[in-house]
């Protein structure tokens, strides 16, 4: 049976603001940071904003579960299927701050496996939008289940604020992980000691050189 959509994927507005409302919504913030809007080095900033927020806030027109499902074969055995090491970047819900990490995904298939460049298209939508990471880690493993359907699924990011790489030597202490299982690899499954000794094997994530100090 196909599982239902993640709870969160119903929650959005009805209605957006027009493109004016948003610019005018920018300017409010330029002269509220205590700038003028209509001198000449920012005349165009509202346009140039909104344009970088329709590169990082694509998420929003982007279903998951679809990619998922339009790259799904049927399936030649039994056991896991780990893809690491898939890089996004995206936004907290909390401040806007920025987020850059790494995805490792798993499951045990059941009729069904998908392309693991489906896999970072997926993480790639998801991670265009304004959430925690806890967030997205549960919608991408709620997108595995209602499109490839596996046995058991993880999802688990590493997470850095963009504010700690530049403040700290090392991103290992950092960093954060958040995880969603489903079925089999769920905390409960031997399976998951499989999924742990996997986990202790990452390395810290490493998106630039270190600040001397």
């Amino acid at each position: 049976m196909t599982a239902s959509a993640h709870p969160l994927e119903a929650s959005r507005p009805d209605a957006r603001p027009s493109r004016a409302e948003a610019e005018a919504a920018v300017r409010v913030l330029i002269r509220w940071a205590g700038d003028d809007p209509a001198r000449p080095g920012l005349l165009d900033t509202p346009d140039r904003v909104l344009r970088s927020y329709d590169e990082a806030y694509a998420g929003y027109g982007r279903d998951p579960a679809q990619i998922l499902e339009a790259a799904c074969t049927g399936a030649l055995d039994q056991d896991m299927i780990v893809v690491r090491g898939i890089r996004f970047a995206s936004r907290s819900d909390q401040d806007m701050a920025p987020l850059v990490g790494d995805a490792m995904v798993a499951y045990i298939p059941g009729r069904r496996v998908v392309d693991a460049d489906a896999l970072g298209l997926a993480v790639d939508a998801l991670s265009r939008r304004l959430q925690s990471p806890a967030t997205m880690a549960s919608l991408l493993a709620s997108a595995l289940d209602r499109s490839v359907r596996p046995v058991g699924a993880a999802v688990l990011l590493r997470t850095v604020r963009v504010a700690a790489l530049m403040s700290r030597r090392s991103t290992e202490d950092a960093a954060t992980l958040d995880a969603a299982y489903t079925g089999t690899l769920s905390t409960a499954s031997p399976w998951h000691g499989r999924l742990a000794s996997l986990i202790m094997k990452e390395r810290p994530i490493r998106v630039g050189p270190s600040r001397e100090p």
